[in-house]
């Protein structure tokens, strides 16, 4: 994650001092230590210990500033560095399309099996 300013960090800070609450009283309630309230209003999120954890404090912390707590975190989700998963591949090979013909011959041995074996009980049962 990157520390860029995103406007959360400031917005909680704004919301704290205009409830007149000091970080110890907002550390106090919310059960959040004030090393974590002070990265979460400076956006050190690279202090805290990952993306889960980030969002989770700033849901709380948010939530007890009257804030939407939701909409705390679509501003940070817009700032974090969420990697994009990797594309699939364009064709597959001559080995990977070896692979995938042999399951589904496979595939289809089992069901013909599945299904003669239900056919065979069948007929035992009928003559029973």
């Amino acid at each position: 994650m990157q520390d860029q300013l995103s406007g959360v960090g400031p917005a909680l800070r704004r919301a704290r001092e205009r409830r007149s609450l000091t970080i110890e009283e907002a550390s106090r309630d919310t059960k959040l230590a004030i090393e974590q309230l002070r990265s979460l209003e400076a956006e050190r999120f690279a202090d805290l210990l990952g993306d889960v954890y980030v969002r989770g404090s700033l849901r709380t912390y948010a939530k007890y500033l009257g804030l939407s707590p939701d909409k705390v975190v679509a501003a940070y989700a817009r700032q974090a560095d969420d990697p994009q998963p990797p594309s699939p591949p364009s064709k597959l090979g001559r080995v990977e399309a070896a692979i995938a013909a042999t399951r589904i011959r496979d595939n289809h041995r089992l069901l013909v099996l599945v299904a003669l074996t239900l056919l065979l009980i069948a007929v035992v049962f009928g003559f029973v």
